[in-house]
């Protein structure tokens, strides 16, 4: 197929008006319609410096095995957020072109959502699609987009075409000193075939869409955060600038929280606590006299991160957290150390979370605690 160019503007026209929900105090959704029902998967808002950093900390601690875990997230992470969204397969379309079709929409929605512009184009024997970005999440800051770029990919074409071994590479990357990142998604012999070194990963979480998930991630009346995230934009506290989401001049982008659990799935340590806290310690500072108990609150919440009390600061209740089945496998570090990092700044002392209580009724609550 022939190259597809696909430009910049679409997140502000198309995504925002019609896909993101940004109208809810404590939640983001993506907001999927089709003719049966409107289907609602809940996002959290990231800082791309803060997933820079997680990328280079955790490839710092363990080399090409850190890599081979960050793509491993990645990749689980792109094939759940596939089957959760519904995507339509290969095998469920009647012809070639009408999935050409649908892949051109997609493609629309992941450059649009995560990129300054972008093009793609794809071969059907060999089977090998080739994307090319401008200003990609992430991996232009870092040269690295393990998770976001390359992993995701593969977990998303792994789940569009039925086949698991599906991977991806990154072989260009702004982030390295090119002029665009190029991202391959091919089958293992023909990578081999042209001499390219690529990671595998065929043993992939299967999990479905549960009634726990629609129900907990239902948008709720909330008490403690007080704004949503459109609101926040109108009175430009985020703000959009070139098509970016921005916060003190920081990018944002909306996340699945499906990447946030298997973040934590699978590298659940120390480490993701301590570069979380240091980084949001960071954000607090920059923020500055500002910063408050209910700024806190309000921020987080906008960024869907759930309602946030904050009236007892040694145990923070956070009510309708975001909710996956993976969250019998967490400890949660990324919000304790989010919440450290910010309470550390707002004390001026240096204050820990070191553990979480799960509160489950007809909402999905959590409390961390100080020691």
């Amino acid at each position: 197929m022939d190259k597809v160019e696909l430009g910049k503007g679409y997140k502000t026209e198309i995504i925002i008006p019609k896909i993101e929900d940004y109208t809810q105090p404590g939640f983001l959704f993506t907001r999927l319609t089709s003719d049966f029902d409107i289907l609602l998967m809940r996002d959290i808002g990231f800082f791309e410096d803060h997933f820079v950093e997680l990328e280079k900390a955790i490839i710092e601690e363990k080399g090409d095995e850190g890599r081979n875990i960050l793509y491993a997230i990645g990749k689980n992470s792109g094939y759940t957020y596939a089957k959760f969204s519904r995507m339509t397969t290969r095998q469920e379309t009647s012809s070639e072109k009408s999935f050409s079709d649908y892949v051109e929409k997609l493609m629309l929605f992941i450059i649009g959502t995560y990129s300054g512009g972008g093009s793609y184009d794809y071969s059907i024997n060999p089977f090998q699609f080739n994307f090319y970005f401008d200003d990609f999440i992430v991996c232009s800051k870092s040269g690295i987009g393990e998770i976001i770029t390359s992993g995701s990919a593969a977990g998303i074409w792994s789940w569009l075409y039925g086949d698991k071994s599906i991977e991806g590479i990154q072989v260009k990357c702004v982030g390295r000193g090119d002029e665009r990142c190029k991202l391959i998604v091919s089958k293992p012999k023909v990578f081999e075939k042209n001499n390219y070194s690529f990671k595998k990963c065929t043993e992939l979480i299967d999990i479905d869409m549960d009634n726990f998930y629609i129900e907990y991630n239902k948008p709720r009346k909330e008490e403690y955060s007080e704004y949503s995230l459109e609101e926040i934009i109108e009175v430009g506290i985020i703000y959009f600038k070139d098509n970016e989401l921005l916060f003190k001049e920081k990018r944002i982008s909306e996340l699945d929280i499906h990447y946030v659990y298997y973040l934590e799935h699978f590298y659940d340590n120390i480490l993701l606590y301590e570069v979380t806290k240091k980084f949001y310690k960071k954000i607090g500072d920059i923020i500055g006299e500002q910063l408050n108990e209910q700024y806190i609150s309000n921020l987080m919440g906008a960024l869907g991160w759930g309602d946030i009390c904050m009236d007892d600061l040694t145990r923070i209740l956070i009510n309708n957290y975001p909710y996956t089945a993976l969250h019998n496998k967490s400890s949660f570090p990324l919000i304790r150390g989010i919440m450290a990092g910010l309470i550390s700044s707002l004390l001026k002392k240096d204050v820990n979370y070191v553990k979480t209580e799960k509160l489950i009724d007809n909402t999905f609550n959590i409390i961390i605690h100080t020691p």
